[in-house]
């Protein structure tokens, strides 16, 4: 039985060639073909983890939406599967689960990763749309208006201008200092008109 499980260590390919389409049935046909199954199992795992590896590199690189991500995981993960499957259906579903909990941890995190890149993207887009908003409130209030109108207005188009700088999660800290610019420029615009 030893000699039989080095025998499916050693050349493990071989031996579940050997086996195709027949039952193994002593003892040692049966240690050498599931000492070959379990090695090419491992092989598999590691080929198909350096895949994940690689595939999720790709999509840093290449800005990959998560929904391609997960489709090209569920491909690698599945082939590997199956072709395990077809020599043995346990290490096939023992495989299956080793793979999907890794290829599953990666897309969450590429996911969380991409989410909080694209987030980042739509605060700098509102911060840049505040600029001018600025500017266009500065315009208006070279405007002869009467001064309770202007304050009034103001006091709406600030609490707009906050609001859609919160709805594109820009930090509380950097609203307060947008905004306490806008009423700076605003009111030396006002005073200058």
């Amino acid at each position: 039985v030893q000699e039989a499980k080095k025998v499916g260590i050693e050349n493990p390919e071989m031996v579940i060639q050997q086996f195709q389409g027949r039952t193994p049935t002593s003892s040692a046909d049966i240690a050498q073909f599931e000492t070959a199954v379990n090695v090419s199992a491992g092989n598999l795992e590691i080929k198909t983890l350096k895949e994940i590896n690689n595939i999720v590199a790709n999509a840093e690189t290449s800005n990959m939406s998560p929904a391609e991500l997960a489709q090209e995981l569920d491909g690698i993960v599945l082939g590997s599967v199956n072709a395990l499957k077809k020599i043995d259906t346990v290490s096939g579903q023992n495989l299956n689960f080793a793979l999907s909990k890794v290829a599953n941890r990666e897309f969450l995190s590429y996911s969380n990763k991409h989410a909080k890149l694209e987030q980042e993207k739509l605060a700098l887009q509102a911060i840049e749309n505040a600029e001018t908003r600025i500017q266009l409130l500065e315009q208006g209030a070279n405007t002869l208006v009467n001064v309770n109108l202007f304050d009034e207005n103001l006091k709406s188009e600030l609490a707009a201008f906050k609001n859609d700088l919160m709805a594109n999660k820009v930090s509380p800290s950097k609203i307060a200092t947008l905004t306490l610019n806008a009423k700076d420029r605003i009111h030396t615009a006002r005073i200058r008109a």
